[in-house]
């Protein structure tokens, strides 16, 4: 059994952007070719248009002794992905520019209210690469009462079953669908992180 075809789909994009136009072409192509086609752009927010209305604390936490200071793109990614959690009114899928399907998603990933499907190409957790969500969940994510931690790890806390670091090969043949891709000559729309203290 696999999701249905027809569920919509969320892909957040920064428009305009060459990079984030590139792997969001490669993205839909790679989802369409699996025969789903119900893709929606969300526009991405940058930090150049990013509101200021999230509350993030003052410095993003790695643990209790490790932490280092925002940059604006963490935050953007933020608010782009509350923006894909308000137009969640069904069943979903929210996807990243750069998030490409290889195999038709398993059905039993929607027996939950969330559940994330992509990993790195080392075969490693990424939880906001792309995950199937329902309107409770998407209220649950919208509901944070303070930021300390990048989307991802947000994502990851909220669903029980997704495994951390690297995935182990049952895993991967059994819930993972998805992967993230980068050209090493185009490079990515994101920045080198901050300093960690």
């Amino acid at each position: 059994m696999i999701i249905d075809k027809d569920i919509p789909i969320y892909q957040i994009v920064i428009s305009g952007n060459s990079v984030s136009e590139y792997y969001a072409e490669k993205s839909v192509y790679s989802f369409r070719k699996l025969g789903y086609n119900n893709i929606q752009r969300v526009e991405a927010t940058t930090p150049d248009d990013s509101p200021s209305f999230l509350p993030f604390t003052p410095s993003r936490e790695y643990n209790e002794t490790r932490s280092r200071e925002w940059i604006p793109e963490e935050k953007a990614i933020w608010y782009s992905h509350y923006a894909s959690w308000e137009r969640v009114d069904q069943p979903s899928l929210i996807i990243e520019h750069d998030c490409i399907l290889y195999r038709k998603i398993p059905d039993h990933l929607s027996k939950t209210n969330l559940r994330s499907f992509g990993m790195t190409e080392d075969g490693r957790n990424l939880a906001a690469l792309g995950y199937y969500i329902k309107p409770s969940a998407a209220r649950r994510l919208r509901g944070i009462k303070s930021i300390s931690v990048p989307v991802d790890a947000w994502i990851h806390r909220l669903q029980p079953r997704y495994e951390y670091g690297r995935f182990s090969k049952n895993f991967i043949d059994k819930d993972i669908c998805a992967e993230h891709y980068i050209n090493k000559e185009v490079g990515t729309s994101k920045p080198t992180i901050g300093t960690i203290h």
